[in-house]
């Protein structure tokens, strides 16, 4: 009898595991749970039934935008898909993508991508194909990895949509354009405002200021001065300088665009 207790224990702990493992969900493939639903509904899958390797493999069209997804883990399961629409999401890896070598339409504009380099490693993108990867986080910049890895697909035949940002022209204005008459070791104070004069994509930003003068120690704050807003230019004349002509040169810059005032300063 003792014997018998002796064994009914772990007995009884064993049927409790195999319950407690039984009542467990299938795993999902996919980490985001955002991903994991749009997966379900182009696949017909109810929540909380399992999704299947060779489902995914049979999947050839996924569209998925404005999805909140941020994490592509799972889709390289995904190995028959030839149109993929993930656009207006969060995804910044798209190392899942690399091995999708039967995708002929891609979508991938506004989302906060920052290496396209898989795209380059799929061996299956090439000519005809179509990628979308406008409002990124990308360096469009001629020479950047990133504009290397998009002649590299264009040289494949791939139709590679981006946009390459167009700075914002702007204006600026000094008060006053002359100051006279100034007096060597004093203060002379003029103003500097930037205007925005158009759309682009460094509409708001602050611009770069900066201010020689031949004579004169110079000073300028702030140096960076977002469209409306004042900076202040302090020239203050070497003791030399009595009788002459100064001239203040003002320059101001924002993305490779520059502007350039005088004032003049009469001693």
């Amino acid at each position: 009898m003792k014997q018998f207790r002796i064994l009914a224990v772990p007995i009884s702990l064993l049927v409790l595991l195999a319950m407690l493992v039984g009542c467990a969900g299938p795993k999902s493939i996919f980490p985001d749970e955002n991903l994991e639903t749009a997966i379900r509904d182009a696949l017909g899958k109810p929540a909380g039934e399992e999704i299947t390797v060779d489902e995914l493999a049979n999947l050839t069209t996924l569209n998925a935008p404005l999805s909140g997804i941020t994490d592509l883990s799972g889709l390289e399961y995904c190995t028959n898909l030839v149109e993929l629409s993930l656009n207006g999401n969060q995804i910044s890896d798209i190392s899942a993508l690399t091995n999708l070598i039967s995708l002929s339409y891609l979508s991938l504009y506004e989302n906060q991508i920052i290496d396209i380099s898989p795209l380059v490693e799929n061996s299956g993108l090439g000519e005809g194909d179509e990628v979308w990867i406008e409002e990124n986080d990308l360096d469009l910049s001629e020479g950047s990895d990133d504009m290397v890895n998009i002649r590299t697909l264009e040289d494949r035949g791939v139709e590679v949509h981006y946009l390459i940002p167009t700075p914002t022209p702007f204006s600026i204005e000094v008060i006053p354009d002359e100051i006279k008459p100034a007096v060597p070791g004093q203060r002379c104070i003029f103003l500097v405002v930037a205007t925005d004069e158009g759309e682009g994509s460094s509409k708001g930003q602050p611009v770069n200021l900066s201010a020689t003068v031949s004579g004169a120690t110079v000073t300028i704050e702030p140096q960076a001065a977002s469209p409306g807003l004042v900076a202040e230019v302090t020239v203050i004349p070497d003791e030399g300088t009595l009788g002459k002509t100064l001239s203040a040169i003002i320059r101001a810059e924002r993305d490779g665009l520059q502007q350039i005032e005088t004032v003049t300063i009469v001693m």
